[in-house]
């Protein structure tokens, strides 16, 4: 069996493997299982409804046997190596799958990660403003951690100041690009870095932000969303109006921070919401300028500089964009 883990672990994907039936995984536990360190609070304390979504959102998805090893039970799929030897396999478990690594990565990554629903992708960016849209993302971040949902936080922000930068060893961007091409990220949850319940993709050492285009960024953004629940994607300040909807993203939050002269937008494919983020210079009208973009409302609060979000902007995410995003809807009101 130890040979099965091992091509798992290459191509980048975990389940329930027999018959010694261990559990492969990189790292201890998916992010959204781990202690919150910000409130103390164990999976077990987690709200009504957690396990059900954790379950729906859940990488282990299926059951991986040997294919050399006799008796494989109902719904197993047979993982062998690629060669001459896999026909006989086949032959022999006409009523099981089988698949051959590596070729058939992209197969049973797909399998492996397959969820009831998709999660929801936010971009977060910035109109003008320090910092504010990445405090943004962070306190969305944390109030999705606050519910107990699976939350990945992804920096794709080439001119971050702040950049959250991956541990040696955690996988980065480019891991990350690889594993979307090929089909088999359903294990990346795993590998990832993650502060409290929330996994975080950021750059790994050495590696360019600009050298990823933005459809790379995409299809990863878009593979993270068939293990988690909410895919927050941190991506600067927008280019307004917006040609493009950034990272493939369902919604997009844009945050003002100061006054500026923005024509109206006209992205497609995306619905645009507007929150004011005020600071210590002058702040727009909000309202006045999310009906002269184009956009749908998403409410300000006071945004102290800083790398964490204050308490107004944590309770504006929880209160008002959360529970509109998990309805299906952007994070501001019409």
């Amino acid at each position: 069996m130890g040979h099965v883990l091992a091509a798992l672990l290459a191509a980048g994907l975990r389940a329930r493997c027999f018959p010694d039936g261990g559990t492969f995984a990189a790292r201890p536990g998916h992010p959204a299982e781990r202690p919150n360190e910000r409130s103390g609070r164990s999976p077990a304390d987690r709200p009504s409804g957690y396990l059900q979504r954790r379950e729906a959102a859940s990488p282990v998805g299926g059951l991986v046997w040997a294919a050399e090893e006799p008796d494989p039970p109902a719904g197993a799929v047979l993982l062998g190596a690629d060669g001459p030897a896999a026909w006989a396999v086949a032959a022999r478990h006409p009523d099981h799958p089988h698949v051959t690594l590596p070729s058939g990565a992209a197969w049973l990554g797909a399998r492996l990660s397959a969820r009831t629903r998709r999660g929801v992708v936010v971009a977060v960016g910035g109109l003008g403003g320090a910092g504010g849209s990445q405090r943004a993302a962070l306190a969305l971040a944390y109030a999705a951690e606050a519910e107990g949902l699976p939350v990945v936080l992804v920096d794709a922000d080439p001119g971050s100041v702040q950049r959250w930068e991956a541990e040696p060893g955690v996988p980065g961007w480019e891991s990350a690009r690889r594993w979307a091409a090929d089909g088999s990220v359903a294990g990346l949850p795993e590998l990832l870095a993650s502060d409290g319940a929330i996994a975080r993709l950021g750059w790994a050492p050495g590696e360019d932000p600009d050298r990823m285009p933005p459809a790379e960024v995409a299809a990863v953004c878009g593979a993270l969303a068939s293990t988690f629940e909410l895919v927050i994607v941190a991506v600067g300040a927008l280019e307004w109006p917006l040609a493009a909807v950034p990272a493939g993203a369902a919604h997009v939050l844009a945050c003002a921070g100061e006054d500026g002269a923005w024509p109206p937008h006209r992205c497609t494919g995306a619905t645009v919401s507007l929150s004011v983020l005020r600071g210590r210079g002058r702040s727009p009208d909000g309202p006045a300028l999310a009906g002269w973009l184009g956009a749908a409302w998403a409410g300000s609060a006071a945004d102290p500089s800083g790398p964490e979000p204050g308490r107004a902007l944590r309770r504006l995410a929880r209160r008002l964009w959360l529970p509109r995003l998990l309805a299906g809807a952007g994070p501001g009101a019409p």
